[in-house]
């Protein structure tokens, strides 16, 4: 899975914009499309007009280890990472109407089922969203309220919620490992 985030005006507005792709090339579709930079295009479309940066850096903030910046020409594009999480596959994610005219999303990641939630509260004129472990419902894992009900505004709030997760869960994976090759040299 790559991290990427455009640059803006602070980091919590950049964190705010987070996409998760599969490969670094969906990247490059992405900044294409959405910069419509079509025009800069060799005739076979082929040219590579975005680069990244040689220079890897560890980002604290975030967890995001292998943080590189992603160039048009000169102009800096934004930050991705392409190592921090490259053992995890991005789920599948197909938001689907729920039947209290809301959004639901139902995912797996790193061998767990979640299952998002996104609607107006019947009780307030606020909007909700709320998600859940598959095998233990009765516990929230994920809320945020006052989101619209739009299915780019789920989506976001997924892709923050899996890049999150993922990162916590590399990371104690890593720091088991560590712990156990020490525990390993300190015996022998």
């Amino acid at each position: 899975m790559v991290l990427f985030r455009p640059y803006a005006s602070s980091f919590e507005e950049s964190m705010g914009m987070l996409k998760l792709f599969d490969k670094t090339q969906d990247i490059n579709n992405y900044l294409i499309d959405y910069h419509n930079f079509h025009n800069y295009l060799g005739p076979n479309g082929d040219e590579h007009i975005l680069n990244g940066s040689d220079e890897e850096q560890n980002d604290t903030r975030n967890g995001w280890a292998h943080s590189r910046i992603i160039y048009f020409g000169n102009v800096p594009m934004g930050i991705f990472d392409a190592n921090t999480l490259r053992t995890v596959r991005m789920p599948h994610l197909t938001v689907n109407n729920d039947i209290n005219g809301g959004l639901k999303c139902q995912f797996s990641l790193l061998n767990e089922d979640y299952i998002f939630f996104l609607g107006t509260d019947q009780w307030s004129e606020h909007s909700k969203c709320v998600g859940f472990k598959c095998r233990l419902m009765n516990q929230p894992i994920f809320q945020c309220e006052d989101l619209p009900v739009m299915r780019a505004v789920f989506r976001q709030a997924i892709e923050t919620f899996i890049a999150r997760t993922a990162i916590r869960n590399v990371g104690l994976a890593k720091a088991v490992a560590d712990f156990k090759a020490r525990r390993k040299k300190e015996i022998i």
